[in-house]
């Protein structure tokens, strides 16, 4: 299958996966996101469940007991321990629950036998089949911020079109990570997190979409979900009215986002912990506003994993990001509205901030590290850089009008809560502040030297904040306009439909067209991991070795052998010598043992060199020099098959067949094998 049309079905699964599983099977499970709506379900079963995935995985593997078998066996048993709980809390008797449930067991199949002359297809059709309601088109807002969020990702999504290898080194020890889970290997050197692992490797599991894909698409798939966050969060500050301006914010961080903010969408095509913890911290705040003003019911549970959740995920969207979010909410609500949850609230996020940090802080001392070296290795991380050429103004000078425009929206809510009836500003008035909070780090007037903070990493949570902000900015001047000049309701909904139209024009033409990513640095040629895909895909899994720089072994991990290139020039022509003569021994005396792989793969770069980074193969022209006169003495010996894999205008990928069809995945499920014809048909007869 064509790499392209590989990429598209393994988003196509992935995202079809996470609706049914957030949207219609967990809220089945978890009562109050059942209750939920839109994109409110999705949001509450995201935190809810995802948080409970992160934290089951960890202690998994922490016991040694990992697998996909016992992730959904503990997952089960979870309801199942909570209604014990609750149940012993009653002060019922166990014994007594027990008995319960085992009656309602007995009730249940006697009703089905009881029923069972009466069921027809017409009766199983008027109890269970509803006929669906199409109401998505009855939701445009909805809909839009969807549509908006699909060809953000598209966008985003180019690259990864464009280029089957890696855009980074450190793509590989993501990948090496993700697959020490299946290992029972959470933790390494050191105590990073490793909730985006886990996620992927569960969804990897459910999708049967290998592990290096959805690595290579996730940056795409997480900007789509954070899009369609950005709407749900303007929506709820601003109490659903005016969607437009939701809709607006939204469309600024998708489709526009190099010129206002700083990020790129080169930055935003990888894979990113920090993008993820995000998706996760965001609905966390939410949940804590509503909570603390008393504003629904919303169970502590959401809260509680979405902290533990993003503090598995990112160290530093906790400690840097959703821990002092917290504590500004707590103190502002306070401050305006005095909440009777302020006690209660503040312990709830202590404890379960605790627990989170809790790990870390043992497993570091378990293997005696420094305790500041840790925290400094998650605060400031050099693999991540700032690289925004095309934003509008200079950052420090566009953190400063920012600034100016957050106090010009603290005075229009001022305005409006002594001047209009049942003003609700509490959510937008602590946004405000935390957002001039933000920008005042990115202006010349913040010293780096007073305050550990890596400015690199919260471009992320910037970006998110400026296009929230560019949401409210929207709404308040429609609000002030619709309250100055005593305009309809309705006049200004379609005045604010047609503003958001001609800025959004406007945008384009501002930055030349519609923008994608351009400079992306490769690491190997792209028909390296065309043919990789290829062969994953086809082949089953150790019978056969691929051979190709050092750091491909993480690839080969709990899939197929491996042999770096040195190791391949220097020891193969042994390895096929020994394998000949055990050819010549009778078919009774051999032993199975000890013998090559079916197949071998060569991953060869077509002159002119240089595709290949230095820091993934030294003097890598030398190397293929070598591997091509080494194969052109191969082709001339006798008994050897040397075929030509897959080839491209970089890259020529080659295979030492040494037992035809043993390694095929399509031949293995025929029964086929060439050495015995009659073996099929023996079978069948």
């Amino acid at each position: 299958m064509d790499y392209s049309i590989q990429v598209i079905f393994a988003a196509l699964r992935l995202t079809l996966v996470f609706l049914l599983l957030f949207g219609w099977l967990t809220p089945k499970f978890l009562k109050y996101a059942g209750q939920q709506n839109g994109i409110d379900r999705i949001v509450y079963s995201w935190v809810g469940l995802g948080g409970l995935l992160v934290i089951s995985v960890f202690i998994l593997v922490q016991l040694r007991l990992y697998d996909f078998i016992s992730l959904i066996f503990v997952l089960f048993l979870l309801p199942v321990v909570y209604y014990l709980i609750s149940e012993y809390a009653k002060k019922r008797n166990i014994r007594r629950v027990f008995l319960d449930a085992e009656n309602n067991i007995l009730y249940s199949q006697v009703r089905v036998l009881e029923n069972f002359k009466t069921i027809s297809l017409k009766a199983i059709k008027d109890r269970y089949y509803t006929k669906p309601e199409f109401k998505v088109f009855n939701k445009p807002y909805r809909l839009s911020a969807v549509i908006i969020a699909v060809f953000g990702a598209l966008l985003r999504m180019v690259p990864a079109f464009k280029n089957a290898s890696p855009f980074s080194r450190s793509w590989y020890f993501e990948l090496d990570a993700i697959k020490n889970l299946s290992l029972q290997t959470y933790f390494g050197e050191t105590a990073a997190p490793k909730g985006m692992h886990s996620i992927i490797h569960i969804f990897s599991t459910l999708t049967q979409v290998s592990p290096e894909m959805i690595l290579h698409i996730m940056g795409s798939l997480t900007s789509f979900f954070l899009t369609v966050i950005i709407f749900w969060v303007i929506t709820n500050i601003t109490h659903k009215k005016y969607r437009i301006a939701a809709l607006f914010g939204c469309g600024i961080y998708a489709l526009f986002p190099v010129l206002f903010m700083p990020i790129t969408f080169e930055l935003q095509t990888t894979s990113s912990s920090l993008s993820l913890a995000l998706c996760f911290a965001i609905p966390t705040v939410v949940f804590f506003l509503r909570l603390i003003r008393e504003e629904d019911e919303t169970p502590w549970l959401y809260l509680v994993m979405g902290i533990m959740a993003t503090g598995l995920v990112d160290l530093f969207v906790f400690i840097m990001v959703l821990f002092p979010i917290l504590v500004v909410s707590l103190v502002a609500i306070r401050i305006i509205s005095r909440s009777r949850n302020f006690t209660k609230s503040a312990l709830i996020v202590l404890v379960s901030c605790a627990l989170t940090i809790m790990p870390y802080l043992l497993y570091v001392y378990s293997v005696d590290q420094d305790l500041f070296d840790f925290f400094k290795s998650q605060l400031f991380d050099s693999g991540v850089f700032s690289f925004y050429p095309d934003l509008i103004l200079d950052i420090e000078l566009l953190s400063i009008l920012y600034m100016g425009l957050g106090l010009f929206l603290v005075t229009i809510s001022m305005v409006k809560y002594f001047k209009m009836e049942n003003p609700e500003i509490e959510e937008e008035f602590v946004f405000i502040i935390l957002f001039c909070m933000v920008s005042f780090i990115y202006t010349p007037y913040f010293k780096y030297d007073y305050i550990l903070i890596d400015p690199d990493q919260l471009n992320s949570f910037y970006s998110v904040l400026i296009a929230i902000f560019f949401g409210i900015t929207f709404y308040s001047l429609i609000k002030l306009v619709e309250w100055l000049f005593k305009v309809s309701h309705k006049v200004m909904h379609y005045l604010s439909i047609t503003t958001t139209v001609v800025l959004a024009v406007s945008v384009i033409i501002l930055q030349g067209g519609i923008k994608t990513s351009r400079v992306l640095p490769q690491t190997l040629p792209n028909g390296f991991f065309n043919a990789y895909y290829k062969i994953i895909s086809e082949r089953v899994p150790y019978t056969y070795a691929t051979v190709g720089p050092e750091l491909d072994r993480i690839l080969s991990k709990n899939r197929h052998f491996f042999m770096n290139y040195d190791f391949f020039l220097n020891n193969y022509g042994v390895i096929d010598s020994l394998y000949q003569q055990y050819l010549t021994v009778p078919d009774v005396q051999r032993e199975n043992k000890d013998v090559p792989p079916a197949s071998i793969f060569l991953f060869v770069e077509k002159p002119p060199y240089g595709t290949i980074q230095q820091g993934i193969l030294y003097d890598s022209p030398d190397v293929m020099r070598d591997i091509e006169q080494w194969l052109n003495s191969f082709k001339l010996m006798e008994n050897r098959v040397l075929k030509v894999y897959y080839e491209d205008e970089n890259a020529r990928i080659y295979e030492i067949v040494n037992r035809d069809g043993e390694s095929d995945i399509q031949g293995i499920l025929l029964n086929m094998y060439p050495d015995e014809e009659e073996r099929a048909s023996n079978i069948f007869e």
